[in-house]
């Protein structure tokens, strides 16, 4: 009971699959995916969703491990993860800053083989003086792969850190999309905006 109302709990359910990179694991609810995480990292994904949830007023979530993997409630997406591609959704990112939605959306629009900077990223969210909060978007960013952070650069075109496994894993990641012309010192790949 909060505030007199009853809230029913949320089905946190957790199921693993195949990527272009190796074994994921993916959390979703009725809203769509809440996390995206290597195998490996399962727990911590998990225990990121559910705090994400509590910060939206979701109440308590049960933790599923699914029987099977949910192709109707999300479609697309085991393709997409086993292509290398982001996935257009339904995402649950109750709980995160609306800037962080903003500019996850925007990175979804970064083709494989491309990368953009972080003031790329911010000028698509609305902020174009806010770069360093698009990195902070990117570091907080729960899905991996699908909202390929990998692909997102410093303005010097290094490839900066990575989250899902250091700078090693980022160029490696971007090496399979045939990006890695963009890290030799060539500037990111054109944007509208110059950056």
């Amino acid at each position: 009971m909060a505030g007199g109302l009853h809230e029913a709990a949320v089905r946190l359910a957790v199921a693993r699959t195949d990527s272009f990179w190796g074994e994921v694991s993916v959390a979703w609810t009725e809203r769509g995916v809440a996390g995206v995480s290597w195998a490996a990292d399962e727990a911590a994904m998990v225990t990121e969703a559910l705090a994400r949830l509590r910060r939206a007023g979701r109440g308590e979530a049960v933790v599923e491990r699914a029987a099977a993997w949910p192709e109707e409630r999300l479609p697309g997406l085991r393709a997409a993860l086993r292509r290398g591609e982001a996935w257009p959704g339904p995402y649950d990112e109750d709980g995160a800053p609306p800037f962080y939605r903003a500019v996850w959306a925007a990175c979804r629009r970064i083709p494989r083989g491309e990368v953009r900077t972080y003031a790329w990223l911010a000028q698509e969210a609305g902020r174009p003086r806010a770069a360093r909060a698009a990195g902070g978007a990117m570091a907080a960013n729960p899905f991996l792969l699908i909202t390929p952070c990998h692909r997102v650069l410093p303005a010097g075109g290094q490839p900066g850190n990575y989250g899902g496994g250091g700078p090693e894993v980022k160029t490696r990641l971007l090496a399979l999309e045939g990006a890695l012309p963009a890290l030799s010192g060539l500037r990111p790949a054109a944007s509208a905006y110059g950056h």
